[in-house]
């Protein structure tokens, strides 16, 4: 999986305000969803001398299920994990479903068209190139 699999515009919702404006503007946008979701999976930014890498914790996907854009500074991840369907009444429900997306700022430039994205053991792993700068 590369850079380029899916663009899809994408956006970070920072408090709970912004989240009743996004949706109360976007309902429309979404047929047959009685109630919004968006929610934000656990993400890390590791940084080693050549890489970033981004981990982000969502279980019971599949590869195929995620959009990725990667620019020169941020990278964007989202999808939606299917709910869950049990008979019988939930006495607690923790585990999100519906939209879900990860907007990650990176703290320098990386090669866009080297990303490699892989998913596996319920974590979706990005490895960018660093840009490397020579002073020389």
């Amino acid at each position: 999986m590369n850079a380029e699999i899916q663009t899809a515009p994408i956006h970070l919702l920072h408090s709970e305000s912004e989240y009743l404006e996004y949706f109360t503007i976007n309902q429309s946008q979404r047929p047959g969803s009685l109630k919004p979701h968006a929610w934000t999976p656990l993400t890390d930014l590791i940084e080693t001398a050549e890489h970033l890498i981004i981990r982000i914790e969502i279980a019971g996907m599949n590869q195929a299920d995620f959009s990725i854009r990667v620019e020169p500074r941020r990278v964007m991840v989202s999808g939606s994990r299917p709910e869950i369907r049990n008979q019988g009444c939930f006495h607690r429900m923790e585990i999100p479903s519906g939209d879900f997306e990860s907007d990650v700022d990176l703290p320098q430039a990386v090669v866009t068209d080297q990303a490699n994205a892989e998913y596996r053991d319920g974590f979706l792993s990005i490895k960018l190139t660093k840009v490397l700068i020579s002073y020389e």
